[in-house]
């Protein structure tokens, strides 16, 4: 496997030089923008298909074909998204510009998500699905790039995760306040449809100002080589392409991101609906969340040493165990309300876990494909993941909302015994299954670190080509 590597301008690949050690300043711009990041991925994970059946008024079926359908436009858009940032050569270099003019929209756009106009029935419909559409769209203008600087920022395996690890504690800042507090926040203002979108709008506001910090603490990532040589053509589609085809651990970690998003947003969508209508205790979910939310996050302090004394594939599996435990543990006591706090929480430091470890394994992925391909393409790898990612979120939704559905949830009344039952298995058989598929998938991974380390090792020693 010889195949000569092209120069595509990130800073510090590990075909061009040693890892180095990322710059404090480096570090800390780049973390705090998962915060901004996370105060609206986790608002739309967490509440908006609530806001949608009972603050707008859509139905539950409705509603999930929202997500679908928004789903559908990122097959096409998130792709040439990723196309579009590894071909991008600016005076900001190939991320930080979408940092720079994407924040803005994708802050207006969230809090009109979050916004009830007074329509009929159909124009909620096509309303709810336009600025979702869109908002998905300037999500992944933004996230892509990001995301896409983690590779760029070292090629070092372990600073990686850490790297990962600090930036996704960083994002459970904002998890602990969409999780503890939107509730408690909107209802300051007496009316959840008056309450939303004020709320979204401080947190969109933050989401403005942490992005700007990384655009203007990341500059030279994505402009010049560390040797100082300005950035070259990027890879031609073709190029970028058969990188891609080539990446089969690639495929093993978006099968692992589309199922552990998957478990996940289904339990903590449909936990609102357990507290308000199994339990009766409506007002009890924002302390739920603030314990759950903290035990996540003593779980994720752990994670980058667990992540060196076994790896990330025997990290990964560990976290599902402990998620599966939590889940289990959760169905058979779950008329206990000190027992869905325990039980709960320790789901949500799986939860946790996991993704504090993926942000961890994506980046290794983007060497492998320069080693089999001979380009170097960030920006489409991410835009796979990413992509997975939301159709995992979107596709909770739709069965969240499908099962809702089949078990006859009606708004804003009392349930049926079926319709608590459904509710029941949401936040436990189902992530359940899902949790499953992620051992399934990681438990033959290879790309650990010392296979890892031989490709850095190869990749150093090529010469580098032009692309083609």
């Amino acid at each position: 496997m010889s195949p000569q590597v092209a120069d595509t301008g990130a800073a510090a690949t590990p075909s061009q030089a040693p890892p180095r050690a990322v710059p404090r300043n480096q570090r800390l711009s780049y973390i705090t923008g998962n915060v901004g990041m996370n105060l609206l991925y986790q608002s739309v994970a967490v509440y908006l298909l609530y806001f949608y059946t009972d603050v707008f008024g859509l139905t539950a079926a409705a509603a999930g074909s929202v997500l679908l359908i928004a789903r559908i436009v990122d097959l096409i858009t998130d792709p040439a998204i990723g196309v579009a940032v590894d071909r991008t050569r600016s005076r900001w270099g190939k991320f930080r510009p979408y940092l720079l003019f994407g924040p803005l929209p994708l802050g207006a756009l969230a809090v009109l998500c979050f916004t009830a106009p007074g329509l009929g029935d159909g124009m909620k419909l096509l309303y709810a699905t336009v600025i979702y559409s869109l908002f998905s769209i300037a999500y992944a203008v933004v996230n892509i790039a990001y995301a896409s600087m983690l590779p760029a920022l070292t090629g070092d395996y372990y600073q990686r995760s850490a790297i990962s690890g600090y930036r996704e504690l960083a994002g459970t800042v904002a998890i602990l306040t969409v999780n503890a507090g939107t509730l408690l926040f909107v209802r300051q203002f007496g009316s959840e449809k008056v309450g939303f979108p004020v709320v979204m709008g401080a947190y969109a506001l933050v989401a403005v100002l942490t992005l700007v910090i990384v655009f203007a603490g990341t500059k030279g990532i994505g402009e010049r080589s560390p040797d100082g040589a300005a950035s070259g053509p990027g890879p031609s589609l073709r190029a970028q392409l058969r990188t891609l085809s080539a990446n089969r651990p690639l495929y093993r970690v978006l099968t692992y991101n589309f199922a552990s998003t998957l478990a996940a947003g289904i339990h903590l969508s449909a936990m609102v609906y357990f507290f308000k209508y199994n339990l009766d205790r409506d007002g009890m979910f924002p302390l739920f969340q603030l314990v759950s939310t903290l035990v996540m996050f003593a779980a994720m302090v752990g994670v980058p040493s667990l992540v060196r004394r076994t790896g990330k594939r025997s990290a990964t599996i560990t976290a599902q165990v402990v998620t599966i435990i939590g889940l289990a543990g959760l169905f058979l006591l779950h008329r206990q309300i000190v027992w869905v706090f325990i039980l709960g929480s320790l789901a949500s430091a799986g939860f946790g876990m996991t993704r504090s470890i993926i942000w961890g394994v994506v980046p290794d992925t983007v060497e492998y494909g320069e080693w089999k391909s001979g380009h170097r393409a960030e920006g489409i790898v991410y835009a796979a993941f990413i992509g997975v990612e939301k159709l995992g979120s979107a596709a909770s939704g739709i069965i969240t909302g499908l099962v809702l559905s089949i078990a006859g949830f009606v708004a804003n009344t009392t349930q049926t015994t079926g319709a608590e039952f459904g509710v029941l298995l949401l936040i436990t058989v189902v992530p359940i299954v899902a949790t499953l598929a992620v051992i399934a998938v990681m438990r033959n991974y290879r790309l650990d670190g010392e296979q890892f380390d031989q490709i850095v090792t190869d990749l150093r020693s090529r010469p580098e080509t032009p692309p083609r």
